[in-house]
């Protein structure tokens, strides 16, 4: 399966809407915070519950997020600063 990310000219706009299965408007920036940071808070938690006491998930773990080489420069760049913003 291919997963492909396309946004118009205003990629960095953070008010730009997309729309959810029933057609309610949503705005795209804040969904993929949302989806970045479940990522991390989820990673984050497991880490403490496995008792892994003697990792600091705030200062040993250094969070990478990569992007299809396909992505267009605005994509990437509204992908990082959703990520920039979780953190």
């Amino acid at each position: 399966t291919v997963y492909m990310f396309y946004i118009g000219p205003t990629a960095s706009d953070k008010d730009l809407e997309i729309k959810d299965v029933l057609g309610k408007p949503m705005k795209a920036f804040d969904v993929f915070v949302q989806a970045i940071r479940y990522i991390k808070d989820h990673m984050t938690s497991n880490v403490t519950n496995k008792g892994l006491s003697t990792i600091n998930p705030d200062k040993d773990i250094h969070w990478l997020l990569t992007v299809p080489a396909i992505w267009n420069d605005l994509s990437k760049r509204f992908m990082r600063e959703a990520a920039v913003e979780v953190d």
